[in-house]
């Protein structure tokens, strides 16, 4: 029996990039909700409730984009406003608390790797 062609399709490759993505955020989720005080089932649970109203949103979304001119827009500008929220109300304090100078630096390196990360990526795809 003949073999499949082992090349990267489009298809094949855009699996790849919501697997590479989720599972990094869904742990980092479930490390956020532990810390905040929850228990493990109660994380859990969390974590499954807002992953599926991620799944219900992102369906709305290709269903009813039609309906409204330039929503692309609109939900891209929303979910930036949210993100930047998240981090100037939650996430900043929490930096702040942090006493170790080891681990402040290690935090301010990774904000710094991320933006630079999403910098290269803009500027590699023509963003």
């Amino acid at each position: 029996m003949p073999r499949a062609k082992s090349g990267r399709g489009p298809l094949q490759a855009a699996g790849y990039r919501p697997t590479g993505n989720e599972i990094p955020h869904e742990l980092g989720d479930f490390s956020l909700l532990l810390y905040s005080g929850y228990g493990k089932k109660e994380a859990l649970l969390l974590n499954l409730l807002t992953a599926l109203t991620a799944v219900a949103g992102g369906l709305l979304f290709y269903f009813f984009s039609g309906l409204v001119a330039n929503l692309e827009s609109f939900a891209l500008a929303f979910t930036a406003g949210n993100f930047i929220y998240i981090a100037s109300a939650d996430l900043m304090p929490e930096f702040h608390k942090e006493k170790r100078t080891r681990e402040s630096a290690l935090q301010i390196a990774l904000m710094l790797f991320g933006a630079a990360a999403i910098w290269l990526a803009a500027r590699t795809l023509g963003g």
